[in-house]
Protein backbone atom coordinates (compact mmCIF):
# COMPACT_ATOMS: atom_id res chain seq x y z
CA UNK A 1 0.00 0.00 0.00
CA UNK A 2 2.81 2.39 0.94
CA UNK A 3 4.63 1.54 -2.29
CA UNK A 4 1.53 2.26 -4.33
CA UNK A 5 1.06 5.62 -2.52
CA UNK A 6 4.68 6.58 -3.22
CA UNK A 7 4.16 5.73 -6.91
CA UNK A 8 1.06 7.90 -7.08
CA UNK A 9 2.82 10.84 -5.42
CA UNK A 10 5.87 10.46 -7.68
CA UNK A 11 3.65 10.31 -10.78
CA UNK A 12 1.83 13.48 -9.74
CA UNK A 13 5.11 15.28 -9.18
CA UNK A 14 6.47 14.23 -12.56
CA UNK A 15 3.19 15.32 -14.18
CA UNK A 16 3.52 18.75 -12.61
CA UNK A 17 7.03 19.06 -14.03
CA UNK A 18 6.00 17.98 -17.52
CA UNK A 19 6.22 20.78 -20.10
CA UNK A 20 2.96 22.50 -20.97
CA UNK A 21 2.22 22.84 -24.68
CA UNK A 22 2.49 26.51 -25.64
CA UNK A 23 -0.51 28.32 -27.08
CA UNK A 24 -0.46 28.69 -30.87
CA UNK A 25 1.60 31.70 -31.92
CA UNK A 26 0.56 34.32 -34.45
CA UNK A 27 0.62 33.23 -38.07
CA UNK A 28 0.10 34.67 -41.54
CA UNK A 29 -1.09 33.03 -44.75
CA UNK A 30 -0.14 35.15 -47.75
CA UNK A 31 -0.90 34.35 -51.35
CA UNK A 32 -1.76 35.92 -54.66
CA UNK A 33 -5.47 36.23 -53.83
CA UNK A 34 -5.30 37.35 -50.21
CA UNK A 35 -3.65 37.57 -46.83
CA UNK A 36 -4.86 36.27 -43.44
CA UNK A 37 -3.26 37.22 -40.13
CA UNK A 38 -4.18 35.19 -37.05
CA UNK A 39 -3.11 36.62 -33.72
CA UNK A 40 -1.71 34.36 -31.02
CA UNK A 41 -4.16 32.33 -28.94
CA UNK A 42 -4.46 32.43 -25.18
CA UNK A 43 -3.59 36.12 -24.80
CA UNK A 44 -5.25 39.52 -25.03
CA UNK A 45 -3.91 40.87 -28.31
CA UNK A 46 -3.37 44.51 -29.24
CA UNK A 47 -3.24 44.61 -33.03
CA UNK A 48 -2.59 47.68 -35.18
CA UNK A 49 -2.65 47.47 -38.98
CA UNK A 50 -1.42 50.08 -41.48
CA UNK A 51 -1.16 49.86 -45.26
CA UNK A 52 1.61 51.38 -47.37
CA UNK A 53 3.39 51.04 -50.67
CA UNK A 54 5.78 48.50 -49.15
CA UNK A 55 3.07 46.19 -47.85
CA UNK A 56 0.89 45.87 -44.77
CA UNK A 57 2.45 46.65 -41.37
CA UNK A 58 1.14 44.58 -38.47
CA UNK A 59 2.02 45.51 -34.89
CA UNK A 60 1.10 43.08 -32.12
CA UNK A 61 3.00 42.71 -28.86
CA UNK A 62 3.21 38.93 -29.25
CA UNK A 63 3.87 38.69 -32.98
CA UNK A 64 6.97 36.60 -33.81
CA UNK A 65 9.00 36.59 -36.99
CA UNK A 66 6.56 35.37 -39.62
CA UNK A 67 7.47 33.46 -42.73
CA UNK A 68 7.24 35.76 -45.76
CA UNK A 69 7.16 38.94 -43.65
CA UNK A 70 10.02 41.30 -42.80
CA UNK A 71 10.63 42.32 -39.17
CA UNK A 72 10.29 46.05 -38.53
CA UNK A 73 10.82 46.20 -34.77
CA UNK A 74 10.09 43.99 -31.75
CA UNK A 75 6.42 43.08 -32.10
CA UNK A 76 5.96 44.45 -35.64
CA UNK A 77 6.30 42.96 -39.13
CA UNK A 78 5.70 44.04 -42.73
CA UNK A 79 3.91 41.51 -44.94
CA UNK A 80 3.44 41.69 -48.71
CA UNK A 81 0.13 42.77 -50.14
CA UNK A 82 -1.75 40.30 -52.36
CA UNK A 83 -0.50 40.48 -55.93
CA UNK A 84 -3.50 39.02 -57.71
CA UNK A 85 -3.04 38.28 -61.38
CA UNK A 86 0.13 40.12 -62.52
CA UNK A 87 -1.34 40.49 -65.99
CA UNK A 88 -4.48 42.21 -64.68
CA UNK A 89 -2.86 45.48 -63.66
CA UNK A 90 -0.83 47.20 -60.94
CA UNK A 91 -0.86 46.34 -57.26
CA UNK A 92 -2.94 45.94 -55.23
CA UNK A 93 -5.29 43.51 -56.89
CA UNK A 94 -8.98 44.31 -57.08
CA UNK A 95 -11.17 42.07 -54.94
CA UNK A 96 -8.36 40.49 -52.94
CA UNK A 97 -9.21 39.83 -49.29
CA UNK A 98 -7.02 40.92 -46.38
CA UNK A 99 -8.30 39.33 -43.17
CA UNK A 100 -7.27 39.89 -39.55
CA UNK A 101 -8.36 37.51 -36.78
CA UNK A 102 -7.62 38.58 -33.20
CA UNK A 103 -8.43 35.18 -31.65
CA UNK A 104 -9.71 34.49 -28.15
CA UNK A 105 -9.56 36.67 -25.03
CA UNK A 106 -10.39 40.40 -24.82
CA UNK A 107 -8.63 41.92 -27.82
CA UNK A 108 -8.19 45.40 -29.26
CA UNK A 109 -7.62 45.88 -32.99
CA UNK A 110 -7.32 48.95 -35.18
CA UNK A 111 -7.17 48.73 -38.98
CA UNK A 112 -6.27 51.82 -41.01
CA UNK A 113 -7.51 52.70 -44.49
CA UNK A 114 -6.73 50.07 -47.11
CA UNK A 115 -5.72 50.84 -50.71
CA UNK A 116 -8.49 50.98 -53.28
CA UNK A 117 -9.53 47.54 -54.46
CA UNK A 118 -8.61 45.57 -51.36
CA UNK A 119 -11.35 44.00 -49.25
CA UNK A 120 -10.70 44.13 -45.50
CA UNK A 121 -12.25 41.83 -42.89
CA UNK A 122 -11.71 42.19 -39.14
CA UNK A 123 -12.79 39.22 -37.02
CA UNK A 124 -12.75 39.57 -33.22
CA UNK A 125 -13.57 35.97 -32.31
CA UNK A 126 -14.38 34.98 -28.70
CA UNK A 127 -13.93 37.52 -25.90
CA UNK A 128 -14.95 41.10 -25.14
CA UNK A 129 -13.30 42.82 -28.09
CA UNK A 130 -12.84 46.43 -29.18
CA UNK A 131 -12.56 46.71 -32.96
CA UNK A 132 -11.88 49.90 -34.89
CA UNK A 133 -11.99 50.34 -38.66
CA UNK A 134 -12.73 54.06 -38.63
CA UNK A 135 -10.41 55.81 -41.10
CA UNK A 136 -9.69 59.48 -41.69
CA UNK A 137 -9.53 58.99 -45.45
CA UNK A 138 -12.08 57.38 -47.79
CA UNK A 139 -11.54 53.68 -48.43
CA UNK A 140 -13.42 50.58 -49.54
CA UNK A 141 -16.04 49.36 -47.03
CA UNK A 142 -14.66 46.94 -44.44
CA UNK A 143 -16.41 43.92 -42.95
CA UNK A 144 -16.44 43.58 -39.16
CA UNK A 145 -17.30 40.38 -37.30
CA UNK A 146 -17.28 40.48 -33.50
CA UNK A 147 -17.89 36.89 -32.40
CA UNK A 148 -19.02 35.87 -28.93
CA UNK A 149 -18.67 38.19 -25.95
CA UNK A 150 -19.64 41.79 -25.19
CA UNK A 151 -18.03 43.55 -28.16
CA UNK A 152 -17.69 47.16 -29.30
CA UNK A 153 -16.90 48.40 -32.80
CA UNK A 154 -16.07 51.86 -34.16
CA UNK A 155 -16.69 51.84 -37.90
CA UNK A 156 -16.96 54.12 -40.90
CA UNK A 157 -20.21 54.72 -42.73
CA UNK A 158 -20.79 51.96 -45.25
CA UNK A 159 -18.86 49.29 -43.34
CA UNK A 160 -20.63 45.94 -43.03
CA UNK A 161 -21.05 44.97 -39.38
CA UNK A 162 -22.28 41.54 -38.29
CA UNK A 163 -25.28 41.22 -35.93
CA UNK A 164 -23.06 39.77 -33.16
CA UNK A 165 -21.54 43.21 -32.44
CA UNK A 166 -23.33 44.50 -29.33
CA UNK A 167 -22.17 48.14 -29.45
CA UNK A 168 -21.43 49.93 -32.74
CA UNK A 169 -20.52 53.58 -33.20
CA UNK A 170 -20.69 54.95 -36.73
CA UNK A 171 -18.70 57.85 -38.15
CA UNK A 172 -16.17 60.24 -36.69
CA UNK A 173 -18.55 62.04 -34.32
CA UNK A 174 -18.82 60.87 -30.75
CA UNK A 175 -21.94 58.71 -30.71
CA UNK A 176 -24.56 58.02 -28.06
CA UNK A 177 -23.69 54.95 -25.98
CA UNK A 178 -26.86 53.10 -25.03
CA UNK A 179 -27.61 50.02 -22.96
CA UNK A 180 -30.61 47.71 -22.76
CA UNK A 181 -31.20 47.26 -19.05
CA UNK A 182 -32.64 44.44 -17.00
CA UNK A 183 -32.36 40.64 -16.91
CA UNK A 184 -31.79 38.52 -19.99
CA UNK A 185 -35.01 36.51 -19.53
CA UNK A 186 -38.22 38.51 -19.95
CA UNK A 187 -41.92 37.74 -20.04
CA UNK A 188 -44.19 39.07 -22.78
CA UNK A 189 -47.38 40.39 -21.25
CA UNK A 190 -50.58 40.81 -23.25
CA UNK A 191 -48.65 40.44 -26.48
CA UNK A 192 -46.08 43.14 -25.67
CA UNK A 193 -42.49 43.28 -24.45
CA UNK A 194 -41.34 46.22 -22.36
CA UNK A 195 -37.67 47.20 -22.26
CA UNK A 196 -35.80 50.03 -20.58
CA UNK A 197 -33.06 51.84 -22.51
CA UNK A 198 -30.41 53.92 -20.76
CA UNK A 199 -27.92 56.39 -22.24
CA UNK A 200 -24.44 55.93 -20.75
CA UNK A 201 -22.89 58.92 -22.42
CA UNK A 202 -22.99 61.28 -25.37
CA UNK A 203 -21.49 64.60 -26.47
CA UNK A 204 -22.64 67.69 -24.62
CA UNK A 205 -25.43 69.54 -26.34
CA UNK A 206 -26.34 66.57 -28.53
CA UNK A 207 -29.59 65.61 -26.84
CA UNK A 208 -32.27 64.41 -27.23
CA UNK A 209 -31.39 60.98 -28.63
CA UNK A 210 -33.92 59.38 -30.96
CA UNK A 211 -34.03 56.17 -32.93
CA UNK A 212 -35.80 52.96 -33.82
CA UNK A 213 -36.07 49.70 -31.88
CA UNK A 214 -36.48 46.44 -33.83
CA UNK A 215 -37.05 42.96 -32.41
CA UNK A 216 -36.07 39.86 -34.42
CA UNK A 217 -35.61 36.16 -33.70
CA UNK A 218 -31.97 35.56 -32.79
CA UNK A 219 -32.06 32.14 -34.47
CA UNK A 220 -33.34 33.50 -37.76
CA UNK A 221 -36.90 32.13 -37.59
CA UNK A 222 -39.36 33.71 -37.96
CA UNK A 223 -37.34 35.85 -40.38
CA UNK A 224 -39.55 38.93 -40.39
CA UNK A 225 -39.35 41.61 -37.68
CA UNK A 226 -41.27 40.56 -34.56
CA UNK A 227 -41.90 44.12 -33.35
CA UNK A 228 -40.92 47.74 -34.04
CA UNK A 229 -41.10 50.89 -31.94
CA UNK A 230 -39.73 54.42 -31.77
CA UNK A 231 -37.19 55.67 -29.25
CA UNK A 232 -37.60 59.40 -28.68
CA UNK A 233 -36.33 62.14 -26.40
CA UNK A 234 -33.83 60.04 -24.48
CA UNK A 235 -31.30 62.29 -22.76
CA UNK A 236 -27.72 61.53 -21.75
CA UNK A 237 -27.55 59.77 -18.38
CA UNK A 238 -31.31 59.23 -18.66
CA UNK A 239 -33.61 56.26 -19.17
CA UNK A 240 -36.62 55.60 -21.36
CA UNK A 241 -39.15 52.77 -21.44
CA UNK A 242 -40.09 51.29 -24.82
CA UNK A 243 -43.06 48.98 -25.40
CA UNK A 244 -42.70 46.56 -28.30
CA UNK A 245 -46.04 45.22 -29.55
CA UNK A 246 -45.40 41.73 -30.95
CA UNK A 247 -46.78 40.86 -34.36
CA UNK A 248 -49.52 38.27 -34.65
CA UNK A 249 -47.03 35.74 -36.02
CA UNK A 250 -44.63 36.40 -33.13
CA UNK A 251 -47.43 35.87 -30.60
CA UNK A 252 -48.40 32.60 -32.25
CA UNK A 253 -44.78 31.37 -32.31
CA UNK A 254 -44.36 32.32 -28.66
CA UNK A 255 -47.50 30.38 -27.75
CA UNK A 256 -46.27 27.34 -29.66
CA UNK A 257 -42.63 27.38 -28.45
CA UNK A 258 -43.03 28.86 -24.94
CA UNK A 259 -39.79 30.86 -25.27
CA UNK A 260 -37.85 32.49 -28.13
CA UNK A 261 -34.39 34.05 -28.19
CA UNK A 262 -34.94 37.54 -29.60
CA UNK A 263 -32.38 40.14 -30.59
CA UNK A 264 -33.20 43.76 -29.76
CA UNK A 265 -31.49 46.24 -32.09
CA UNK A 266 -31.53 50.00 -31.47
CA UNK A 267 -30.43 52.40 -34.20
CA UNK A 268 -29.89 55.74 -32.44
CA UNK A 269 -28.97 59.24 -33.60
CA UNK A 270 -28.32 62.39 -31.59
CA UNK A 271 -28.81 66.06 -32.45
CA UNK A 272 -25.25 66.43 -33.85
CA UNK A 273 -25.59 63.47 -36.20
CA UNK A 274 -23.71 60.90 -34.12
CA UNK A 275 -24.99 57.39 -34.83
CA UNK A 276 -24.81 54.14 -32.91
CA UNK A 277 -26.22 50.62 -32.96
CA UNK A 278 -26.90 48.68 -29.76
CA UNK A 279 -27.89 45.02 -29.65
CA UNK A 280 -28.80 42.51 -26.99
CA UNK A 281 -30.24 39.00 -27.15
CA UNK A 282 -33.12 38.35 -24.73
CA UNK A 283 -34.94 35.15 -23.90
CA UNK A 284 -38.61 36.06 -24.17
CA UNK A 285 -41.20 33.82 -22.48
CA UNK A 286 -44.94 33.75 -23.00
Amino acid sequence: MAGRLRAIVLGAALGALAPVAPAPAASVDAGAAGLTYRAGAGEANRVTVAFGAGGVDIADGGVPALLGCAPLSPGAVRCPLPTGDPSAGPLPCTGCLVRFETGDRDDVARVAAAPAGLLVMLDGGPGDDRLLTLAATPRPPAEVRCGTGEDSAWVARGDRVSPDCEHVEVGALRSPRLRIEGPRTRRARRGSLRIVVGARRGPAGATPIAGTVVLRAAGGRPRAALARARLSRLVVAGRAAVTLRLTLRARRELTRRAAIAMRVTIHARDARGGESVTRRVLRVRR
